[in-house]
């Protein structure tokens, strides 16, 4: 709640509640992300320049009720610098194994002990 995302949202809720074809493009996009595949931009079609100062300004904008609610709390913004921080050192984790999911679940004993029981289970 301290952070930009909160704001994106207000807009994304209200822009669709006014302008309803709105929501048909962020569930497009939505599904193109869990496709995996790259979201489609309005900016994009902008000249870098004009890029540039959208994104500042959507950025001024969504940023505000992050802003409001982590000044009431006593909280700190979380800007999305500081966010993309805090996420990649969950991303960048080296006492896990990188790409052994089997290797990720020996090592939480609960898991371990789970997939344990679900094997003897299909025997």
């Amino acid at each position: 709640f301290y952070g930009q995302g909160l704001g994106e949202t207000m807009l994304a809720v209200g822009t669709t509640v006014a302008f309803p074809p709105y929501g048909i493009y962020l569930a497009g996009n939505a599904l193109l992300a869990l496709a995996g595949y790259q979201e489609i931009r309005v900016t994009e079609a902008l000249p870098d320049s004009g890029e540039d100062v959208w994104n500042s300004v959507y950025d001024g904008v969504t940023s505000m009720p992050g802003h409001v609610t982590a000044t009431f709390s006593g909280e700190e913004f979380v800007s999305k610098k500081i966010a993309d921080q805090n996420l990649a050192r969950y991303l960048d984790r080296k006492d896990v194994p990188a790409n052994n999911a089997q290797g990720r679940i020996n090592d939480i004993p609960v898991l371990a002990e789970a997939k344990q029981d679900s094997v003897k289970a299909w025997r």
